[in-house]
């Protein structure tokens, strides 16, 4: 191969391994740290959803919906965040629930608009 083309390739290459590196540092997206109730958990009746997140989200994104043993949705009131950071949010539950298993999913946008979503089940007793 001539040198020009050598050159070239050399280049691509390395460009290549650059824009590895560079995405290799990257954030990682938020994700769930605690929650109240907790996963897994055997609770009473919850009157407030609690989640802390490893990152800020943006507030007006978070949507938490929790889910009867049937399939169907409890109301509940959109999360306040708790505090400047962003990363922690409480939402009232608008109505009492019933004993069984219950799943809190939630979806948002990270604070640099990445989509981020997650569920966990908890046990009411």
């Amino acid at each position: 191969m001539s040198r020009p083309v050598l050159s070239i390739l050399a280049a691509l290459a390395g460009a290549g391994v650059l824009s590895s590196a560079m995405a290799a540092k990257a954030p990682a997206p938020p994700h769930l740290v605690s929650a109240a109730p907790a996963k897994d958990s055997h609770v009473e009746w919850p009157k407030q959803v609690h989640l802390k997140f490893s990152a800020a989200l943006q507030p007006a994104s978070l949507v938490v919906t929790m889910i009867r043993p049937d399939g169907e949705s409890i109301p509940i009131a959109a999360p306040l965040a708790d505090g400047a950071d962003n990363k922690a949010f409480t939402a009232e539950v608008k109505q009492p629930t019933q004993a069984g298993p219950y799943m809190i999913q939630w979806k948002g946008l990270s604070a640099a608009g990445a989509a981020v979503s997650g569920d966990y089940t908890f046990f009411v007793q």
